[in-house]
């Protein structure tokens, strides 16, 4: 407990011997990690570090360019079936209307003794 009160109070000397210096343009302040140790600081930013003895080596089995070929290839068959998807999609759907178009044409423009339905009709006349 005293420790880091001591570390706290040199902080905090530190802190406001430089901010009545007037030859400096910045301020210092304190934050929350003012009662810590440089070493304490450093090893909390620099994160934990794995001596080289306990680090367990890790075996590639197989090259990075294997690996990107083999996902080039499935993102290739997804966007085949896709499209080819989307393509059936749309025939399909152009020869259901085109059936109903025409289907359509022959109930509507039935005329008793005239089957050309490529006949234009001039109203503006």
């Amino acid at each position: 407990e005293r420790a880091p009160l001591h570390i706290f109070r040199d902080h905090l000397k530190y802190v406001l011997e430089s901010n009545f210096e007037k030859l400096r343009t910045f301020q210092l302040e304190l934050n929350e990690f003012s009662d810590w140790t440089l070493a304490e600081f450093d090893a909390f930013k620099n994160g934990l570090n794995v001596p080289a003895s306990l680090r367990r080596d890790f075996i590639d089995d197989e090259s990075d360019e294997d690996e990107a070929q083999r996902s080039l290839s499935k993102l290739y068959q997804r966007h085949y079936h896709v499209r080819r998807l989307k393509r059936n999609l749309t025939t399909h759907q152009y020869k259901h209307r085109q059936f109903f178009h025409d289907g359509f044409d022959k109930f509507a423009n039935r005329d008793n003794g005239n089957n050309d339905t490529n006949q234009q009709t001039n109203i503006v006349d």
